[in-house]
Order: structure tokens, then sequence, then C-alpha cells
């Protein structure tokens, strides 16, 4: 999931000339929606790009996220 969400992130804050800090995992209390067939997990604001960059979305196909094979309603 590094390059879905930290990837993006990266190149907003970058383009409005700013560093962030590295991205290592989503955490437990990150707050996210379900949409259609994604997850949208958001961070908050400052949390890592500046206000005007508003709030950094990133969505994840939920079939990505369900192991090849796998059942989930068995």
């Amino acid at each position: 999931m590094h390059s879905e969400v930290y990837v993006p992130l990266r190149v907003v804050a970058e383009n409005m000339g700013y560093q962030i800090p590295p991205f290592t995992s989503i955490s437990d209390d990150q707050p996210f929606y379900l949409r259609g067939e994604s997850v949208d997990f958001y961070v908050g604001l400052y949390e890592y790009t500046p206000y005007a960059a508003g709030i950094p979305e990133f969505a994840i196909p939920l079939a990505s996220l369900i192991p090849k094979g796998s059942n989930l309603f068995q």
C-alpha cells in the first residue's frame, strides 16, 4: 500500500514546495470510508501537507485487499 498512499502524498507536497516525513504504514485508527469498490483513506490537515493542499484522500480497490482465491462470505 506504500505506493498507493505515500507516492501521491509526496507528489502533492513537493509540488507545493514541501518535504514530508516518510510514510511507514496506515495506523490502526486511520480515518477511512467505503465508497463503491474501494476503501478511501484520508489524513488530517497539516498531518503531511499544508492546509492549501486540502485533505489528501487515497482510494485502494477492495479487491487488492482480499487474498487471491479467498472467499470472505464462506
